[in-house]
């Protein structure tokens, strides 16, 4: 489209100007005079379509099933992805939208333009970051538009997302000025990156379940539009240029270093914070052991690309006990997934010594247990895994674990990225768990399911 969009504009242009009323009101702003016309039509037309996008997603809202279904369906999947490799990463990422990464950012290049004496370009700079500021603090004080996705309902409000809003205007609007202040073949950098910027953010707000995907997306349509009312404004009174490569660099290097520190800061103790909860629920023992069983989940997960997605144990039991058990007989304990991790993952030879198994979530929980073994004979690598249930069982409030045992297969990709996949195995595949681990009480309920007390 950038290649061409000049050209459609300009068939626009001269179609306004032969029509009898079109052509009065829009020839103030398509003055031929004025070099920016083309710039200041495109932003115009992207407005149109941004407040038309606005009004679909804030005014069908409480009248369709949509967009409220289609953000539930996006939650669900961002809690099945989640796992403690990608978290910090994530949160990480969701410091952008704090408001000292962005203020900062603003301040330096404000204060540098000024410097500069570029007084206009200061100015629009300064009533885009605070109409954006200002809209951001109306819609968090009015809507109290972001939940933690986590302890809301369904029927939450799903209102614009003030935490996109301002990140939106600051890195959007940056890129309309310093689009004007580089060579016409490299003015798609500065929009992809901040539209690389943007997606990322809002990424990581809806797998942290920070954000619905609704609200998210009128945060970021909020913040374009009024981003491009000041962008028009700007495009038409730009009179003096500045450095785009200075500029640049000031505003994307004082961004990533408050990034950093803001991560370093708040990383680790939001890592915790952002854990999902564990329902709680109750029952009888008894009443588990002889048919309530049916009533857990029997799925980790409901992605169609995991092969092994059910439970195949029910265990009302220890970890450390299972662990204890199972480590006289070879089993090994798998310690937490780490960013080194995907180093590993590049080796060309990787086997089970060199590539560590990745864990993998429940309900956005990471395992109690990961333990892995390869069965006797050289037979397959096998893994024992043990999820949190949330049921307690009574009457001596006993956790009850989900469980997958697996075989574990080494996928290599490209010939440069390899991963262990999870094979689904059934209970009569069970035998040398089985033996091992005769010392609890068993009771076989199905061919998919076995459980343990």
């Amino acid at each position: 489209m950038a290649s061409r969009s000049a050209r459609w504009i300009r068939h626009g242009i001269r179609w306004t100007r032969r029509h009898p009323l079109l052509g009065r009101m829009a020839a103030p702003l398509l003055d031929p005079s004025r070099p920016e016309v083309l710039s200041v039509t495109a932003i115009g037309l992207v407005l149109v379509f941004v407040f038309w996008g606005l009004i679909l997603l804030l005014f069908l809202s409480p009248f369709a099933a949509q967009p409220q279904a289609l953000d539930q369906s996006v939650q669900e999947l961002a809690v099945s992805l989640r796992n403690q490799l990608a978290d910090p990463f994530f949160v990480a990422v969701s410091q952008l939208s704090r408001w000292q990464v962005t203020l900062f950012s603003s301040a330096a290049v404000f204060l540098w333009l000024y410097g500069a004496d570029r007084n206009v370009a200061a100015n629009h700079w300064l009533v885009a970051i605070g109409g954006g500021w200002l809209i951001q603090m109306l819609l968090a004080f009015g809507l109290r538009a972001t939940p933690q996705v986590m302890e809301v309902s369904a029927e939450s409000l799903r209102g614009p997302s003030s935490a996109m809003t301002l990140t939106t205007v600051v890195f959007s609007f940056f890129a309309v000025m310093i689009a004007g202040e580089v060579r016409r073949k490299h003015r798609q950098w500065p929009y992809l990156t901040a539209a690389l910027v943007l997606t990322l953010l809002l990424l990581a707000r809806l797998y942290l379940g920070l954000e619905w995907l609704s609200g998210g997306l009128m945060g970021v349509l909020l913040g374009l539009a009024w981003t491009l009312v000041v962008g028009m404004a700007y495009r038409q009174r730009a009179n003096l240029s500045f450095s785009g490569a200075l500029a640049g660099l000031i505003f994307y290097g004082s961004a990533s270093l408050l990034l950093l520190w803001q991560a370093n800061e708040h990383t680790a103790r939001e890592v915790a914070a952002l854990q999902s909860v564990i329902p709680s629920q109750r029952m009888s023992q008894q009443d588990w052991w002889d048919h309530a069983w049916r009533e857990l989940p029997s799925e980790r997960t409901g992605s169609l690309s995991t092969l092994s997605r059910r439970f195949n144990l029910q265990l009302a039991v220890e970890p450390e006990a299972i662990a204890a058990a199972l480590q006289k007989t070879g089993w090994e304990r798998e310690p937490p997934s780490e960013w080194l991790w995907l180093i590993q993952a590049l080796n060309p030879e990787p086997d089970e010594a060199s590539l560590p198994f990745l864990g993998r979530a429940y309900e956005g929980r990471s395992e109690a247990l990961l333990l892995y073994r390869r069965l006797p004979d050289k037979g397959p690598l096998v893994t024992l895994r043990l999820w949190d249930s949330g049921v307690r069982l009574q009457p001596a409030e006993r956790v009850l674990y989900l469980a997958q045992y697996s075989e574990e297969q080494l996928v290599q990709r490209l010939g440069a990225f390899s991963y262990w996949r999870s094979l689904p195995l059934d209970v009569e595949e069970m035998g040398d768990l089985r033996a091992t681990l005769k010392q609890f009480e068993q009771r076989q309920v199905s061919e998919q399911m076995l459980l343990l007390r």
